[in-house]
């Protein structure tokens, strides 16, 4: 390859061609990019003969050479480069815990290099480009990150090529952080979701459009319209077509994972593994002009119902595909319940060739790794993680349902601190150390006499993820559990498929309110499965094992379906039908269910599904509850969730007094306004409330608030609970119950603290992990922190008692600073001075404009007729000063009487403060201009000021928040001046103040504002800091630097405090 001409198609080339030396490598990659006089030959250094130590480990991961070849000069620290010969590939792909701790060992003594793995046997010539780099000092071996490019004949080497491309423009300039980027799987995954989420609503587009000829057959209006707008109404009734075409996609995309295996296609007569790997693409391109216009109904149905979900055993797995070239190939049937026909399947669908063709050749474009990616270790490619980023960001809105993608390192650390919690219980200090060690480097000799115990331990847990989503949480733990029992039971390279089905069918369980959520969960987990299998198994049925309900409620139409499993056996006696072995109700489900998770025939599943729900039913009636439950399936619905019938073997256990041993996940975080505001989640508040299970909620609870309450519930004795949260749990009114209840009633072993780092995307809030245990209260706990890298280090540790910052709201401190709520008890708060209010909601009423309207419609950067009255939102402000002016509708018939919370008119033209509600409080002044602003901004208004007017929004502040009269509150106004209060509240002191007030949390709440105490200078004092304060907004207007100003306005503010 020609070093001047290094081009993306002749990388292409290059990478997709068989392996030919490292030699080869260097001359034709290194060099162009990094330079010749870059580089210093190692003559071949083999390792593992000068590190004998190391060849054991070595040969159990099929690896039989390791040779260092040379170094590239990159700044402080060589990169080293490594040629590795592996002799076994299914001994490699299948020992991922060994290559860890191999390459944790190689890179002991550097900082970064590159490992080019390829195989010995010259009938395989693909091969894996590796970049290795560490962070921090040299000790840190485990801090040590992995990231793959699989290269070679049949892989899709375009994005290395792109990549390496990047770094050969920079060649004369590149750093250590351009090569990470190179190997940048967040980059890809970005990439591909946004290409995925074009080819997504090309096909909703396709047919939501009437012109088409489906949207009819699809759309459900079977629905209660009232109070929804147009859009809304639109929205629902194509909830199908949106759940039909991911249904379809999801499928598509499995089968790009699957055809990785060389399972599809397979020539007759050939073995598994000898399939194509570009199958589903090739399939199209081979199909007729007829068949590609109908490819859905002609080609790929069949190919779903009659191929994937038929077993064809008999056949030696036969298929025709009716596509020439595909006549007559081996197709694996897998059971599981994926490609199964629904009444949806059964309808006409037909899109043009175009959109199949696009979509196929999008996707033949990226590698997809069939093996989940970990932080430490990935391939740079599509995983299946991918799955869950598409359900969670793109097909329902989840950010409506308030549902957030958790990022690996953060699941990885709430598994790994799980499982090590859990397996701790009763070890004493030295061994708990010894088992922490073992879980974050799987080197089973450390464990010594604890082995059995351990293993044991291991076998047994319960893991239960109530809000599973797309299934992070329990692919997570199924990974740590996988890796611990590779560590520690012989055979792993036989047994690593049987390890997998042992976990997934006994340890781990799970449950979302929506379907599409389950169903990605279940595909990650046969994926899970499939990379491991030598041949295609028959996939295990999860319908329930990770189910679809509402965790919340175990209650319909008023009756209580926790206690269903007791049978009435006199007039006032009754027995739990799980507490005896023999008894024919507990036998008959166990039975059923553990017979349908393996069962493989389709119309057996259908009578055992039957069976099931007719046993289910019997329990009812038993009970004397008679609800007719129409057509609704008591195993997956939104309305409810039957635990202590679907999970009997959990809570049955003797040995654990019933309970899961671990639970763990990420709630749905909806406010309180929220839920209120849309009728099916109100309605779902009421239920939660009147079921009287909950005793944490407290005033405006966020949803999260019963999610905890329902883990720790669900928990055995000594079970872990472990769930990222927001971060108000610590510090807001309606998290107070709770936080009161956590204290008292359990062990609370951690807190991370999230707060400042951004985890969710597309959230605003910031977040905690507490880790808490279902035992008595006793001993301290540890505060952690994530950094910038989402590595956690430890912090603190604090006693319970030191953790509240007062008695009376029960705040938690999570800081080593004294943080006292009490102190300033005596003194006056801004409330008593000043009315606060949020802005209005500059957006259609759904009562009285059903969405005619957004708020986009209102605004225009310029005045006229229309547009006639000067807005501001919380971007517009800084402290001080106004940034930016634009110009909102008003007085017209839309506006303000249409809108959602238009607020009351006095609001705006008397003289106010006016601050954003996120972040750093920024303050300013309004005195002539009479702003008008949206909810973002918060305004504080002199009560003297808004003396004569009355109105619901005042009388219910004064009710709720004052414990002065309102004419004393007019009083007290009168004793300060808005631009003394202007200087005090933009002082470093306030924002002190305003932490202890927040906790650290990112919102700036009204209750906040309301309650920060503000002490009556002398009128000698305000003036001063009055004056100052006009400084402050002179220079700024003049562009002046006011350091000074500002640094005296808080010396002054300070002693006022003292």
């Amino acid at each position: 390859m020609n070093i001047e001409t290094l081009s993306i198609e002749k990388l292409k080339g290059y990478l997709s061609s068989q392996y030919e030396g490292w030699s080869s490598f260097v001359n034709n990659i290194i060099f162009p990019i990094f330079g010749e006089d870059k580089f210093e030959s190692l003559s071949e250094t083999e390792l593992l003969k000068n590190n004998p130590e190391e060849k054991p480990l070595a040969e159990a991961t099929g690896i039989c050479s390791i040779k260092q070849v040379g170094q590239i000069d990159v700044g402080v620290q060589p990169l080293q480069i490594f040629d590795v010969t592996v002799s076994d590939r299914v001994m490699m792909e299948r020992n991922r815990v060994n290559i860890q701790r191999l390459i944790r060992k190689v890179m002991e003594n550097y900082s970064s290099a590159f490992m080019l793995f390829h195989y010995e046997n010259d009938t395989r010539w693909d091969w894996r480009f590796t970049f290795c780099h560490k962070k921090g000092s040299q000790k840190e071996v485990t801090d040590s990150k992995r990231y793959t490019f699989l290269l070679g004949p049949g892989q899709s080497c375009r994005t290395a090529a792109e990549n390496f491309k990047k770094l050969y423009d920079k060649r004369d300039t590149y750093s250590i952080k351009d090569i990470e980027d190179a190997f940048n799987v967040e980059a890809l995954s970005k990439e591909f979701f946004g290409k995925y989420k074009a080819q997504y609503e090309s096909f909703v587009n396709y047919m939501v459009d009437p012109a088409n000829g489906m949207r009819q057959n699809f759309i459900d209006t079977d629905f209660d319209h009232a109070g929804m707008t147009a859009d809304k109404i639109r929205d629902r009734e194509e909830k199908p077509i949106r759940d039909y075409v991911k249904k379809l996609l999801g499928r598509i995309v499995f089968l790009h994972f699957l055809q990785k295996k060389g399972w599809l296609g397979v020539p007759a007569g050939k073995d598994w593994g000898k399939g194509d790997c570009n199958f589903i693409l090739h399939l199209f391109e081979n199909a007729s002009e007829e068949q590609k216009e109908n490819f859905l109904d002609a080609i790929l149905e069949n190919l779903f119902s009659e191929g994937l979900d038929k077993n064809r055993s008999e056949k030696n797995d036969l298929y025709d595909t009716k596509v020439e070239g595909f006549r007559n190939c081996r197709i694996p049937y897998l059971n599981g319940g994926l490609f199964e026909r629904d009444y949806l399947d059964e309808l006409a669908v037909k899109f043009p060739a175009e959109y199949f063709d696009n979509l196929l050749t999008m996707l033949s474009q990226y590698n997809f790794t069939i093996d989940e990616n970990d932080p430490n270790d990935a391939e740079v490619g599509v995983d299946p993680e991918m799955l869950g980023h598409i359900f969670e960001n793109l097909l329902e809105d989840n950010k409506d349902k308030g549902a957030f993608y958790t990022p690996k390192e953060i699941v990885q650390y709430m598994c790994r601190e799980s499982l090590i919690a859990y397996l701790q219980t009763d070890q004493n200090e030295g061994d708990k150390e010894t088992i922490r060690k073992f879980v974050t480097t799987h080197d089973a000799e450390l464990l010594g006499d604890l082995k059995a115990n351990i293993e044991q331990k291991l076998l047994d847990v319960k893991i239960c993820d109530p809000a599973i989503g797309s299934g992070a949480f329990p692919m997570g733990l199924l990974r740590e559990l996988f890796f611990c029992r590779s560590a520690i039971e012989p055979n792993i390279i036989e047994n690593a498929a049987n390890i997998k089905r042992y976990i997934i069918q006994n340890n781990i369980y799970g449950v979302d309110i929506e379907r599409g959520a389950v169903d990605i969960a279940r595909l990650r987990f046969w994926l899970a499965l499939i990379v491991d299998e030598k041949t295609p198994e028959a996939l295990p049925n999860l319908d329930f094992k990770i189910m679809q309900g509402n965790s919340l409620l175990e209650q319909y139409n008023g009756a209580d379906l926790s206690n269903m499993t007791e049978k009435k056996v006199g007039a006032e006696q009754s027995c739990s039908i799980f507490d005896n072995m023999l008894d024919v109700y507990r036998r008959n489900l166990r039975n059923k269910l553990s017979e349908y998770y393996s069962c493989p025939e389709h119309t057996k599943k259908v009578q055992l599904r039957k069976d099931i729900a007719n046993i289910v039913k019997q329990e009812l009636t038993e009970q004397g509850i008679h609800i007719d439950f129409k057509d609704m399936d008591l195993s997956a619905n939104s309305q409810f969730f039957l635990w202590h019938t679907w999970f009997h073997d959990v809570f049955s256990r003797p040995s654990k007094e019933g309970g899961f041993d671990i639970t763990i996940g990420n709630p749905p975080y909806i406010s309180a306004p929220t839920q209120i505001a849309s009728p099916e989640l109100n309605e779902q508040r009421q239920r939660i409330i009147g079921c009287k299970k909950y005793k944490s909620l407290y005033e405006k609870w966020d949803l999260f608030v019963p999610f905890i309450e329902l883990g720790l519930q669900l928990l055995c004795p000594n079970g872990v609970f472990s769930m990222i949260v927001p971060y108000p749990l610590t510090n807001q009114k309606y998290g107070k119950k709770l936080r009161k209840m956590i204290i008292e009633e359990y062990r609370l072993l951690e807190i991370a603290d999230l707060n400042g780092t951004k985890i969710f995307e597309n959230a605003t809030v910031s977040n905690c992990i507490p880790f808490i245990q279902n035992s008595s209260p006793k001993g301290e706990l540890r505060i952690t922190q994530i950094y910038a890298d989402k590595t956690f280090r430890k912090v603190l540790y604090k006693s319970p008692e030191t953790l509240k910052q007062d008695e009376n709201k029960y705040v938690w401190n999570l800081t080593s600073e004294k943080r006292n709520g009490n102190r300033y008890t005596d003194m006056n708060v801004l409330g008593d001075f000043c009315y606060i209010s949020v802005g209005m909601v500059v957006n259609a009423d759904e009562k009285k404009a059903k969405g005619e309207f957004r708020k986009d419609d209102l605004i225009s950067e310029t005045y006229d007729e229309i547009h006639s009255s000067k807005y501001i939102e919380a971007k517009d402000i800084d402290k001080y000063r106004v940034k930016r002016v634009r110009y909102l509708e008003w007085n017209t018939k839309r506006c303000p009487d249409k809108l959602r919370r238009p607020t009351f008119r006095e609001l705006y033209d008397r003289p106010k403060l006016i601050m954003n509600c996120l972040g750093t409080i920024n303050v300013t002044i309004d005195v002539e201009e009479h702003f008008l602003h949206n909810h973002s901004i918060y305004c504080a208004i002199l009560w003297k000021d808004l003396k004569g007017i009355n109105n619901k929004s005042i009388s219910s502040s004064i009710k709720k928040f004052c414990k002065h009269t309102r004419t004393e509150k007019e009083a007290l106004s009168s004793e300060v001046d808005l631009l003394y209060l202007l200087g005090v509240l933009n002082s470093s002191m306030v924002g002190k103040l305003l932490a202890d007030q927040r906790g650290g949390d990112y919102h700036i709440y009204p209750e906040h504002i309301r309650n920060l105490p503000i002490p009556i200078a002398t009128s000698k004092l305000q003036e001063e800091i009055a004056q100052l304060v006009r400084i402050i907004m002179e220079k700024i207007h003049g562009g002046q630097d006011c350091e000074a100003e500002q640094q005296k306005v808080n010396q002054i503010v300070s002693t006022l405090y003292i």
